[in-house]
């Protein structure tokens, strides 16, 4: 039995390795689009933002001193109680590096012209 020139028996065996994987991948994203589905079902949008509301202000405490904010971070939480909209927080806090290896802000020399 000869083989067929264009199809090698090293390329017949990555072609049905190929098939093999694209398979494989189908059936994995086809998994997770369902579990994407069964997430969105029992995660509301409102439930999420005020989990986060009541664990943000926990958590900031937890790292300040009695309940004081930690130095170098900022809480702001803007709305109004009357609307239904999204409150928005924002949460900075510096980077915690050692002391000596903050770099001091230095006056930058400026050339002047004497006019």
């Amino acid at each position: 039995m000869v083989a067929d020139q264009n199809h090698s028996p090293d390329s017949i065996h990555s072609e049905q390795e190929v098939i093999r994987r694209t398979e494989n991948k189908a059936k994995r994203v086809n998994s997770l689009e369902a579990e994407i589905e069964d997430l969105d079902e029992c995660a509301d949008m409102e439930t999420v933002v005020d989990l986060i509301h009541e664990i943000v202000p926990l958590i900031i405490a937890k790292k300040g001193l009695k309940g004081a904010v930690h130095k170098g971070s900022s809480y702001l939480s803007e709305s109004s109680e009357e609307s239904d909209s999204v409150k928005t927080i924002v949460i900075r806090e510096n980077e915690a590096i050692p002391h000596k290896q903050r770099r001091k802000a230095r006056p930058k020399k400026v050339k002047r012209l004497v006019v």
